[in-house]
């Protein structure tokens, strides 16, 4: 179960800064052309809730010059829970975690995160967010120390229909992660506001009256005057109240 903090960043703490292809200011091309450059460390990230199973994907691309053993792609491939467990927002932010870790050390690099999550990517750049805390620590954790070291972090959102191949590939493995024939992995954070979610409309359901029962009670309901309506005929005498009616 995921532990909600009173916080995902302390007050001083700087923000990452999500840039969002559309927004004003930004050049799509320009953006493009950075996610793309051969040079850069990516990552790219996705999400996928289908089969009643939630779970993540994504893969990471290191130059030559950085590669761990010369492995300079790395893909992945995690089955996190059941629909009712996790959503695909809070699994985003767990594959760019995910993502952020798997990375070789390195110095003065530029590093790159794609997401076609935008829900995904303005939390991390502005954590104001209940779900997801855990995740979205563990990010500004990897990134700390990617900075240390001098390296500078990129987060990009791009819609689904400007994904460049890299995010495709990154769409195929989250898609793999929810096949039918795959089990959750056990011990993975579990979104509690999304099990606070569905345990809520669950109750609701059960409380809730058969179809026909009660039928004539509400009808007197519906006929009975509310309380604003009560509030104001009791101010009046019975002479001004019949006007009224």
């Amino acid at each position: 179960m995921e532990v909600i903090q009173s916080f995902a960043l302390a007050p001083w703490e700087a923000h990452m800064q999500a840039v969002l292809s559309g927004q004003e200011g930004e050049n799509e091309d320009q953006i493009k052309e950075l996610a793309k450059a051969e040079w850069v460390v990516r990552i790219a990230t996705s999400s996928s809730a289908r089969n009643d199973l939630v779970g993540m994907g994504g893969t990471v691309r290191t130059p030559v010059s950085v590669a761990r053993a010369g492995k300079i792609i790395e893909n992945f491939s995690v089955t996190l829970s059941t629909r009712e467990e996790h959503n695909p927002y809070a699994a985003e932010l767990a594959a760019i975690a995910h993502g952020l870790n798997c990375l070789p050390e390195m110095k003065y690099r530029v590093v790159v995160i794609l997401t076609s999550n935008r829900s995904a990517a303005q939390a991390i750049g502005n954590p104001r967010q209940q779900s997801g805390k855990s995740h979205i620590r563990r990010i500004y954790d990897a990134v700390g120390k990617l900075r240390e070291d001098g390296n500078r972090v990129n987060l990009i959102w791009l819609p689904s229909g400007g994904e460049l191949k890299i995010q495709k590939i990154a769409k195929m493995s989250a898609r793999h992660a929810t096949e039918p024939y795959v089990t959750p992995r056990k011990g993975a954070i579990k979104a509690k506001t999304t099990i606070r979610s569905g345990t809520r409309a669950g109750l609701r359901n059960e409380r809730k009256l058969p179809d026909g029962v009660g039928r004539h009670s509400k009808k007197v309901d519906l006929a009975l005057p509310g309380k604003h309506t009560c509030l104001l005929y009791n101010q009046l005498s019975w002479k001004e109240a019949s006007v009224l009616a």
